[in-house]
């Protein structure tokens, strides 16, 4: 009796003799892209996609020597360095130099944002939902969870680098040549890499996924603006400290320097053996940054769905308000020099100014805009979604079985989250014009801007209201959804107006729909026209959720 029991040990005795950090690592991974198969081509596919789409377009913008001779001194002035770069090859500017000196920045935002949400899907995600306590009661190590959201990442990055310089590389352009297309390949994923890696850290600090994509994203705007003050400042040592540097820095298509590329590397071992120390030091589900202890006995407020909405997003709010905040603030007092730029460039008034309104006021409608993209961000990618995030932990449940009907549930959520949009959008338009009024030395920019902001409230809305209505009928699909809407809104409706790309494809954005004030009179038909078709999709996803199932925890 005593020999079987020692010949045949239990599945937790032999789940303990074989835990180690990484044990269960090959079942997981081959789990997770079996999940991704579909995600992570699409992320892929489009980002490549994009970069190609932008070679075009340029192409056709800028067919002879004098035209990309003309833009070249254009971006040797400060408002232009902070937005795209340090004037990267201008002595013999190429298509090949505007790649890397101006339309690699944008798409790095784009790989970042992938990047974190890889990680955070395979990581926190996991905890969040449960599943990460139940494989690591079994034969599955500490740091497998972690270790395959990095090897995801990795697998989409390099995914991004070969599908960039294999199109890059047959686009047919002179000046783009294969050795900078592998180059410009592996810049981007470099940084990708990078943002995985800091994302890592971030979901050992902050509990729960909403918590951890904002604080890695506002590391990702943190970077955005460093690399911005040190180009402007010619403090390039500052730059340096930047992932957006380090990629522009390789000077694909130009010199071609491919050592930068071992500065993502080190970084990105650096802060994975960060996240991995303090992976062990944190409990499951838990982040190492506790959240305070409140007091003992709680507001009224907190009584109703709307205050608790309001309470428990109050620190994600605040983070992201200040990130969007701080980036009007950043453009604002170089509007001045646009005015200048525009003077002695007929191409900067063929890009800019083709709305019939001053350079100045042209860059003021489209900062706008990318601020009002940024706040439907918010509210349609976090704070709407918070409630699918409470679904599928089992905290809805509880709630909808007391008085609380599903209707003032999610009501709250939306609630919340338009308010929250429409409050990050007038203070950084207000931001914004301030700065911008300082400048140029005209207060009518003030209100103009405000007037800005209100005008781009229907797009807010219409991002949330497709969220809510996915969350009703595919709740699975929600972020994925309103984040596709982002994408294209930026990708091609907004960099479709700096780089040339004409025709009905940048007109499908609801961002694009509205008129670009103070460029262009405001158009009440194409506002009320978003707002009818937000209004409906309310609807939708209302009468939608109140009959479908709950999830419950797996």
């Amino acid at each position: 009796m005593t020999s079987q029991q020692t010949s045949a040990p239990t599945a937790g005795g032999a789940s303990r003799k074989a835990n180690g950090t990484l044990t269960g690592l090959s079942t997981l991974l081959r789990m997770a892209l079996r999940r991704d198969r579909f995600r992570l081509p699409a992320w892929a596919i489009g980002i490549a996609t994009g970069v190609i789409t932008i070679l075009v377009a340029a192409s056709g913008g800028y067919s002879s020597e004098a035209e990309l001779a003309e833009r070249a001194e254009m971006l040797q002035r400060p408002a232009l360095i902070a937005i795209s770069g340090p004037s990267i090859g201008v002595e013999n500017y190429t298509l090949g130099a505007f790649l890397t000196n101006e339309a690699i920045g944008y798409m790095l935002i784009v790989v970042a944002l992938m990047s974190i949400f890889f990680v955070v899907r395979h990581t926190r995600t996991e905890e969040d939902a449960g599943r990460a306590e139940l494989l690591r009661s079994n034969v599955v190590g500490r740091h497998a969870s972690l270790a395959v959201g990095m090897i995801v990442a990795v697998i989409a990055n390099l995914a991004i680098a070969i599908l960039v310089a294999i199109g890059l590389g047959t686009a047919g352009v002179d000046s783009v040549t294969w050795e900078g297309s592998w180059l410009y390949g592996l810049a981007m994923a470099g940084a990708g890499m990078f943002f995985a890696a800091t994302t890592a850290v971030a979901v050992q600090l902050r509990g729960q996924s909403t918590p951890a994509i904002a604080l890695a994203t506002l590391l990702m705007f943190v970077m955005y603006v460093i690399r911005s003050v040190g180009d402007v400042a010619g403090a390039y040592w500052l730059s340096w400290f930047s992932p957006f540097a380090w990629a522009q820095r390789t000077y694909a298509f130009v010199d071609n320097l491919w050592w930068p590329l071992l500065v993502p590397v080190v970084a990105s071992a650096a802060a994975v053996a960060l996240a991995v120390r303090l992976s062990s030091r944190r409990d499951l589900g838990a982040g190492l940054w506790a959240n305070r202890p409140g007091p003992s006995s709680a507001s009224s407020t907190l009584a109703s769905p709307s205050g608790m909405r309001w309470r428990l997003q109050r620190g994600v709010l605040i983070g992201w308000t200040l990130g969007i905040v701080g980036f009007g603030l950043l453009y604002g007092p170089l509007i001045g020099d646009v005015e200048s730029v525009a003077a002695n460039s007929t191409q900067i008034g063929n890009i800019i100014a083709d709305t019939g309104g001053s350079a100045a006021e042209a860059l003021l409608a489209h900062l706008v805009s990318i601020l009002a993209i940024f706040s439907a961000i918010y509210g349609g990618a976090f704070a709407v979604l918070r409630a699918r995030n409470d679904e599928v932990q089992g905290l809805a449940e509880p709630v909808l079985a007391t008085g609380v009907g599903r209707t003032r549930w999610l009501g709250s959520y939306v609630g919340v989250a338009a308010l929250s949009s429409i409050g990050i959008l007038f203070l950084s338009a207000f931001g914004l014009g301030v700065t911008a009024a300082a400048s140029v030395g005209d207060d009518t920019i003030l209100p103009k801007m405000l007037l800005a902001a209100l005008v781009y409230v229907a797009p807010v809305l219409l991002t949330i209201s497709v969220s809510v209505a996915f969350f009703g009928f595919a709740p699975s699909f929600a972020r994925p959804a309103v984040w596709l809407l982002a994408s294209y809104a930026i990708a091609i409706g907004k960099l479709g107006e700096l780089f040339g790309v004409g025709g009905w494809a940048p007109q499908l954005s609801p961002f694009s729909m509205v008129s670009r004030y103070p460029a262009e009179d405001v158009s009440a038909l194409a506002i009320v026209g978003l707002l009818i078709v937000a209004t409906g999709l309310f609807v939708v996803g209302f009468r939608a959720f109140r009959t479908r199932d709950i999830t419950t925890p797996v």
